[in-house]
């Protein structure tokens, strides 16, 4: 693993960390384990978020039959041992998980831990893609709030809720100055992370940082370029297809003038949008992904 050059964390900064990694399907126990030497390792580089791909500690491409087996309550053993290692190291973790309300129905959820062991967030993925996550999961009810954590504002969207332009626009609205992405971006799709995700965070004047598996989990193949982008679209640290701890300081100076230089969020006409919250009957669903 390797990481970007950091500087030590001040008022005005964030040091945020990507992990990259092979998915480990139904293996609580060892991911787990492999989460305890990564959370380790980013607290030595100053950490202060450490981010997980989705469904991280589950695995993502699990069956029906499979998720009874690993899926836990949001409060459940997963919670309970990644909060120890929270507290331990001193740097809060935001991870993926598949989460069962108790009453058969299950979610594709993204937990955020602090520092001190608390659940600040825990959201459920709003916009299910493909077969895969129909097959098992309920879509999410609402998308995420915006929390602080370390001084700094921040949301969560989950892999395809980062291509809808709403989703980021509706965390920046709330005032996010950061998006966390878990993902579990797969072939062919390359140009998501390296092109999308990039324009998210410029388009929003905010943060983003995206966190992709690499490798493959039985008949996906994961593409990896995980990456950590700035307000003014330029990525500060991005993976290749192997496993990577990534870092990153985000300064809020950089947050502040790119929002004075292009005022997209105070020069927005919302009275004239009101079209685009209107189903598209014209559209074909079956062509989407």
């Amino acid at each position: 693993m390797s990481a970007a050059t950091t500087t030590l964390p001040t008022a005005n900064s964030l040091i945020i960390g990507v992990s990259q990694q092979e998915p480990n399907p139904l293996d609580v126990n060892g991911t787990l384990s492999r989460l305890s030497r990564t959370a380790e390792q980013a607290a030595l580089w100053d950490v202060q978020i450490l981010a997980l791909p989705e469904m991280s500690v589950t695995g993502y491409n699990i069956t029906a039959k499979e998720i009874a087996h690993v899926a836990e309550a949001s409060d459940g053993p997963i919670f309970q041992s990644i909060a120890k290692l929270c507290q331990t190291h001193k740097l809060a973790i935001l991870y993926g998980y598949a989460e069962t309300d108790g009453n058969g129905n299950y979610f594709n959820s993204a937990q955020l831990i602090d520092e001190h062991g608390n659940s600040l967030l825990n959201y459920h993925k709003t916009h299910l893609w493909g077969a895969l996550d129909r097959s098992l999961f309920q879509p999410g009810a609402s998308l995420s709030p915006v929390i602080q954590v370390c001084g700094w504002n921040l949301g969560v969207a989950i892999c395809y809720d980062a291509e809808f332009p709403e989703t980021l626009r509706h965390l920046v609205v709330h005032g996010a100055e950061l998006a966390i992405v878990p993902t579990g971006l797969m072939s062919p799709w390359t140009e998501v992370a390296e092109q999308v995700i990039p324009v998210r965070a410029y388009e929003n004047r905010m943060f983003v940082a995206y966190a992709n598996y690499c490798g493959d989990e039985r008949d996906l193949s994961y593409v990896g370029h995980s990456c950590i982008a700035d307000p003014n679209g330029q990525v500060l640290a991005s993976g290749k297809s192997e496993p990577v701890l990534l870092t990153a300081t985000l300064e809020r100076n950089v947050l502040a003038n790119a929002r004075t230089s292009l005022p997209y969020l105070t020069e927005r006409r919302p009275e004239l949008y009101d079209a685009i919250n209107q189903p598209l009957s014209h559209l074909n669903p079956e062509k989407s992904r």
